[in-house]
């Protein structure tokens, strides 16, 4: 991570809106200065240069743009920026101009490398080796006034009439040029002779300048003096928009023939970071077109459309001065957009490069809310790897719509929550939480999610519960965890799965059956924790709460509250059981169905041991069994049995075997 992202998240909160993580860069107390971030970059690769350079010509035109220094007043301001802005420019092209001095073929080729650097002195120096004593003279006087410009204007012309230019060299006449002002091109003739004609050239591409220097040449001799920078952009602009400039603002990585990865069949098209800068600034002083969505772009920033941390970086810094009211005009960078009758296919395009169908339901109408948008997921998409995933979430809540955050914060939370633990002191979880404002519960589904890939069906629906997520939580209690409970006989994890879906009462024991019974006992009190709930997890519960119960049986004493409450189990198990076995249990699984007919065949047994039980006890009280019962017996057929135990109870239910049990006593 470089070090200028690291600088911006210290100057990021990141905050929780309806339980939605979304960024906001701070401006309060100071927002994050350009200049701040140019020192951060690092410098040990061409790339981190030309960021650097990017930084600091933002700086130079937009930070304290509205204090003067110490010693400069409101009038002459702009002419001080404009000094440094130069002295940046020249040592922007310095290195350059100097090859190109070394390798110029005369004096005068000479003295324009140096006057692409604005080094007056050498050129004059390289004019007067050249014995060119006149013209070494005029140079030194260069960019000069009104005066000045006029009468070389006025000097060319006659020149062009009396057929002179054929016999001055390009570079004489490249130089006489630049000192009447025009840095464009230089117009030649077609005389009616052979040795009249006089060929047109751009200065610039005639001299191998690049469009550094080309700029340069506007900013010292193009505009007068005292003229604001936003004139010589203005120039250099519309000499290209009108074709009298051939060097393109092409970026360094174009310049240089680079290959960054991709197939750019536009690469003709794209235009340097540092010349958007320049739009940018003068768009806000003069009516010249700019686009930032243009001057934005990936391709254009560094030099492939899926490397966008250095645009994504710049779109929020200038948005955080924008919406800041406390901030100056003079600081604010311009973000003008440029949308006309191919707006549907540019929102197409721009769309379909970075954005799934999701995105593309939810984009706002606002051409900025789009690129900051487009530019966000393009980044958190290069970040999506095991040591840059938490980064790629810190940058997805600055997209601008809730349900995109959650949407792909949650899938990174779910594609890496191997890598972590859901435990207070564990770092990533720490971070997640409270750096990044995860809410807990979009951990536990990812935990949940990643149990269900492990076959952890406990696990999972455990983490269910704690991520709210109550029904899935009772879809795989009842047809994973409860039937392996039941069939293993193992109820201890079933026990704790329970306290998940209804509330303890605070005054009972907090372990044991006696915990479990008394949730129970509360829980009659509320209403259903899911829907289906009654023939679903209530089945799973109340069998666990009598097979708790009927433990606690004594054979030395009668309990009748005990004995009431298991009465109130059995029946309600009875009926839940029945309506389970006429409309579920075809559709269950294997597991489940074993699971029920288990429960059901225990339930069976109690019922009928409770019966004979009160049979035994009317029959010693009266001397005769009560058969108008019968017919309440019966119900226990309509359970889910197995074919063995339905025959058994059966027989056990016919009225013949009930008169010789209590006849016999039994």
């Amino acid at each position: 991570m470089p070090e200028t992202l690291t600088l911006q998240k210290q100057h990021t909160r990141i905050m929780s809106n309806n339980g939605i993580p979304f960024a906001k860069l701070q401006t309060e107390p100071v927002s994050i200065e350009f200049s701040a971030m140019a020192k951060a970059v690092a410098i040990d690769t061409t790339a981190g240069a030309h960021e650097q350079h990017a930084w600091q010509l933002l700086s130079l035109l937009f930070d304290d743009a509205d204090q003067p220094p110490q010693g400069i007043d409101k009038e002459h301001f702009a002419l001080y920026r404009k000094e440094q802005l130069s002295d940046f420019w020249k040592v922007l092209v310095w290195d350059d101009a100097q090859k190109h001095a070394q390798q110029a073929g005369s004096p005068e080729e000479k003295a324009i490398a140096h006057l692409s650097c604005n080094n007056i002195s050498d050129a004059c120096n390289s004019l007067l080796g050249g014995l060119d004593l006149r013209l070494a003279t005029m140079v030194a006087q260069i960019g000069g006034d009104v005066t000045m410009r006029q009468s070389l204007v006025t000097q060319i012309e006659e020149w062009r009439r009396l057929d002179v230019l054929s016999e001055m060299e390009d570079s004489q006449r490249a130089i006489y040029e630049l000192l009447s002002g025009n840095c464009a091109q230089s117009e030649g003739k077609n005389g009616s002779g052979r040795e009249n004609k006089a060929a047109t050239f751009g200065i610039s591409s005639r001299f191998a300048l690049d469009w550094r220097r080309a700029f340069g040449l506007r900013l010292w001799y193009g505009i007068m003096v005292g003229e604001a920078i936003e004139l010589a952009i203005a120039q250099f602009a519309d000499a290209i928009r009108e074709g009298f400039e051939d060097v393109k603002p092409v970026p360094w990585f174009i310049e240089a023939d680079l290959d960054m990865g991709w197939d750019d069949r536009q690469a003709e098209s794209r235009e340097d970071l540092l010349w958007g800068i320049l739009k940018l600034y003068a768009a806000s002083k003069l009516q010249l077109d700019a686009n930032i969505e243009d001057v934005l772009a990936p391709e254009n920033v560094s030099g492939h459309p899926l490397n966008a941390r250095l645009a994504f970086q710049l779109f929020q810094l200038f948005k955080a001065r924008q919406e800041d009211e406390r901030e100056a005009d003079e600081r604010k960078v311009g973000m003008p957009t440029v949308r006309g009758q191919n707006d549907r296919e540019h929102r197409s395009s721009f769309m379909s490069s970075t954005a799934s169908r999701f995105n593309q339901d939810v984009q706002a109408e606002s051409p900025l809310v789009e690129l900051g948008d487009k530019l966000t997921l393009t980044y958190a998409a290069s970040l999506h790897t095991p040591e840059h995933w938490m980064t790629a979430i810190w940058v997805y809540c600055h997209l601008s719509s809730a349900a995109m955050r959650e949407h792909y914060i949650k899938g990174l939370v779910n594609q890496f929550s191997s890598t972590y633990t859901l435990e207070e002191g564990d770092a990533t979880y720490d971070y997640l939480t409270r750096e990044l404002s995860v809410p807990s519960t979009w951990l536990h589904a990812a935990a949940a999610l990643q149990a269900k890939t492990d076959g952890d069906a406990l696990r999972q629906a455990t983490h269910l519960i704690k991520a709210d997520e109550l029904d899935e939580a009772h879809e795989v209690l009842c047809r994973k965890v409860g039937p392996d409970a039941i069939i293993s006989r193992d109820y201890d994890p079933l026990r704790q799965l329970m306290g998940g879906f209804l509330p303890t009462p605070t005054n009972s024991p907090t372990s044991g059956c006696a915990s479990f019974a008394s949730s129970a006992r509360a829980y009659t009190r509320h209403k259903e924790p899911v829907q289906g709930w009654a023939q679903g997890g209530q089945i799973y519960f109340d069998y666990i709460e009598l097979l708790d119960l009927t433990g606690q049986r004594s054979t030395y004493r009668v309990d009748e509250d005990l004995n009431a409450r298991i009465h109130e189990l059995l029946t309600k198990l009875q009926r839940a059981l029945e309506i389970a076995s006429r409309d579920r249990l075809e559709s269950c699984g294997l597991e489940e169905r074993v699971a029920l007919m288990e429960i059901a065949g225990t339930v069976a047994a109690q019922v009928a041991k409770t019966q004979v039980c009160c049979m035994q006890s009317i029959y010693r009280e009266h001397g005769k069994a009560d058969l108008s019962k019968q017919k309440n017996h019966a119900a226990v057929l309509r359970l889910p049995l197995t074919e063995d135990l339905r025959l058994m109870h059966a027989c056990r239910l016919s009225t013949r075997y009930y008169q010789g049990l209590l006849a016999g006593g039994r």
